[in-house]
């Protein structure tokens, strides 16, 4: 059900951006404006998702039968226990790499040069852009999809998913990384008119199109990973990947090897840094992925819903479904009968 969010989203988004003009324009808040107004539309657009949810409840009631109220409260705090295990390690591997970039911030903050501290923020605003635009979102689809298709009992399936997932993210950011290449020159002045700060952006571009490259497969690796309930290893393969090779290579680069250079020379090592973590952490988690036993991971998909096998969910095969079929048709059986669904 991604309708109702997607919709969401873009109406918050709409709101963000004239609450945050608001605030720092029409009312000098200034910059403290922008992240009070930013928080409120988080908070906005989590009221609106509950709102949803209560407006059309009965439209969703198969999927959450009992959205607002569970009477048996030993199943509650059960479901609630089973959520946070894979809940915590997935908040956990994304709060790795933010605190990465933010740490990373601060070391070129250190180095005392504004025109290296605009050029290293203003690259990460660029590169984190076009992260949630494309390689993130389509990791967040493939996480669904390949979850889906696990719960659903089609292993090859779920590896086609996969393959057609690192294929396409693979695609986009070469087609993303030329791009950058070819507007290296201009790509500052869409921040700044400060020459300085628009040479030395430029002069950063074929290092953070090497990043974004591997970042690009790390999204997806790392949304395979999430549908097979692998949360725990991706925030394994993040905090090794930032931190014990990213974060301390950058700084080592930057504040050892390169320590006499000029500060705009020496922000490229956090780059490095950051380039060599990620790459790691990209070929580990497609290397994973290659030896993968998709049978036994759809086996534990199944055990992670900690049903009762006579109640369980099952899926069969209809109409002459096969592996390479394009659409499934799945027997949903359950503790209130039989019902038939597609699967696309």
């Amino acid at each position: 059900i991604l309708s109702p969010s997607v919709i969401i989203g873009v109406i918050a988004n709409v709101f963000n951006v004239a609450f945050n003009y608001l605030l720092i324009y029409v009312y000098g808040y200034g910059l403290k404006g922008a992240p009070v107004a930013t928080s409120a539309l988080r908070w906005f657009q989590f009221l609106l998702l509950a709102l949803y949810l209560a407006v059309y409840r009965a439209k969703h009631s198969k999927t959450w039968p009992e959205t607002f109220v569970l009477r048996d409260t030993a199943r509650l705090w059960s479901d609630a226990r089973a959520f946070a295990v894979l809940a915590f390690p997935g908040a956990y591997m994304l709060a790795l790499e933010a605190w990465a970039f933010e740490v990373s911030s601060l070391m070129a903050g250190m180095l005392s040069s504004l025109v290296a501290l605009d050029s290293h923020i203003i690259l990460l605003n660029f590169c984190g852009f076009m992260f949630l635009s494309f390689p993130f979102a389509l990791g967040i689809a493939g996480s669904i999809r390949v979850g889906h298709l696990l719960g659903a009992g089609l292993p090859i399936e779920a590896r086609r998913a996969t393959m057609v997932l690192l294929g396409m993210v693979a695609v986009g950011m070469i087609v993303i990384a030329v791009i950058f290449l070819l507007v290296q020159d201009h790509l500052g002045k869409v921040f700044t008119d400060e020459t300085d700060v628009i040479k030395a952006i430029a002069n950063l571009v074929p290092i953070s199109v090497l990043f974004q490259l591997s970042d690009g497969v790390q999204a997806a690796v790392a949304g395979a990973l999430r549908g097979m309930g692998r949360q725990k290893l991706v925030a394994c393969l993040n905090f090794v990947g930032f931190w014990v090779v990213g974060t301390t290579l950058g700084a080592v680069l930057t504040f050892a090897v390169w320590e006499d250079q000029s500060p705009v020379t020496r922000v490229a090592g956090l780059w490095w840094g950051l380039v060599t973590g990620i790459t790691a952490t990209s070929l580990i988690g497609v290397m994973y992925l290659s030896q993968t036993d998709w049978q036994a991971e759809a086996d534990a998909a199944h055990q992670r819903s900690k049903v009762p096998a006579e109640d369980a969910t099952r899926t069969a095969p209809a109409s002459g479904l096969n592996s390479e079929g394009s659409e499934h048709e799945m027997v949903l059986i359950t503790d209130q009968g039989a019902h038939k669904n597609h699967a696309p």
